[in-house]
């Protein structure tokens, strides 16, 4: 069930439709019987929120998520926020983390070079 509550706030975002995405997104974190959809629900929820500037709200569901197969990706949402926040030398941290977390070879370390990156270069 957690599954398919997900793919229902993927639609409702992809529709426009955020606010109709967090309940799907808080039953998916409140039920969920595995504990990878309730962290990736974290995930999207916190992205939401980061969307729409409840930066502290966002800052608070991402640090739920403990599991270490997400560090990398908790890390960098983390980076995300702060950088929203104008906090940069936090965002640098983070990200710096996320970046150390990744296999050398993962797609996703070129996306972090750069936000680090841009972030040190401002």
């Amino acid at each position: 069930m957690g599954s398919e509550m997900c793919i229902r706030d993927r639609h409702n975002v992809d529709s426009g439709d955020i606010e109709g995405a967090k309940p799907y997104l808080d039953w998916v974190i409140s039920n969920g019987d595995l504990s990878g959809h309730i962290n990736i629900a974290r995930l999207r929820l916190g992205r939401l929120l980061l969307d729409q500037g409840h930066f502290i709200q966002a800052l608070t569901v991402v640090t739920e998520v403990q599991a270490t197969e997400f560090k990398s990706l908790i890390n960098e949402l983390t980076g995300d926020i702060y950088i929203s926040q104008g906090k940069r030398s936090e965002a640098a941290i983070a990200y710096a983390t996320a970046l150390s977390s990744l296999e050398q070879s993962d797609p996703r370390g070129l996306v972090l070079k750069l936000k680090l990156d841009d972030v040190a270069g401002s």
